[in-house]
């Protein structure tokens, strides 16, 4: 999570993409009140891109280029337990527990197995700058 300020670059009718130092999108309708040029603030979650950019998005026109590159210097896998909640409408789901966070250090990630299919990692990462 990150508290963030800056302006919004790119808007159509199903994402919006934000400059706050680097661009970072969300694949959804944006709210009534984005405008390329509104400037916003907030708190957000920071995540990469599971294929929505490089498979769709990055096709618009006028789409910014979102593409970086990284140092990884390290990556956790979180270990927080699971428990049982329901939603609104009373239907079961997994939520983790509400207590502190917990993380384990791990090499590699490997979505399709760790947590059984639900891993959620952090990345610490550098980006690299053209010289």
């Amino acid at each position: 999570m990150y508290d963030a300020a800056g302006s919004v670059v790119f808007a159509d009718e199903d994402c919006w993409v934000v400059d706050f130092g680097i661009l970072a999108f969300q694949s959804t309708k944006p709210p009534e009140w984005v405008r390329v040029g509104t400037a916003v603030r907030g708190n957000l979650y920071l995540g990469i891109d599971p294929f929505f950019y490089t498979e769709d998005l990055r096709l618009k026109v006028s789409m910014p280029n979102l593409y970086y590159e990284w140092t990884l210097r390290g990556i956790e896998l979180e270990t927080t337990p699971w428990q049982l909640a329901a939603d609104e409408s009373g239907r079961p789901l997994q939520t983790r527990a509400d207590v502190a966070p917990t993380f384990r250090k791990v090499q590699s990630t490997n979505a399709w197995v760790d947590d059984s299919q639900h891993a959620h990692y952090v990345l610490e990462c550098e980006r690299r700058v053209a010289s």
